[in-house]
């Protein structure tokens, strides 16, 4: 038996997931990227879920990595491999939840100029 080139995997999520829900955030090619998507503007999602998917990629420089599925309510997935916007989600979530704020959770999705070097990247904001 041949190994897989490629696979992807949901490994975690911030809610009970059905297997089809899980075979449809292993296949990104209905999902909008937030890194192209940012470039013009910043994105409101009202926040459903979020999912970290595994993926393995041999045809990839980096052959194991993350990517990050933040679903909105409506449906729409927004997928992104930024770990920096993905530990913002995660902390502010974690803070509300501390302090007993079970409300639905909407973030604003932008780009910030960084520090360390040219680039920019993803971070988000509670609104």
């Amino acid at each position: 038996m041949s190994e897989k080139k490629y696979s992807a995997q949901v490994v975690n999520a911030t809610k009970e997931l059905t297997g089809r829900q899980m075979v449809a955030l292993r296949n990104f090619s209905d999902m909008i990227q937030l890194n192209d998507l940012t470039k013009e503007n910043d994105v409101i999602i009202d926040i459903d879920y979020v999912a970290c998917v595994k993926v393995h990629n041999e045809k990839s420089d980096n052959k194991d990595y993350m990517k990050y599925v933040f679903v909105d309510n409506n449906g729409t997935k927004y997928i992104t491999g930024s770990e920096p916007l993905y530990r913002e989600y995660t902390d502010i979530k974690e803070t509300l939840e501390a302090g007993g704020d079970t409300d639905p959770i909407s973030i604003k999705v932008t780009r910030k100029a960084s520090k360390n070097n040219q680039n920019d990247f993803l971070t988000c904001i509670l609104v």
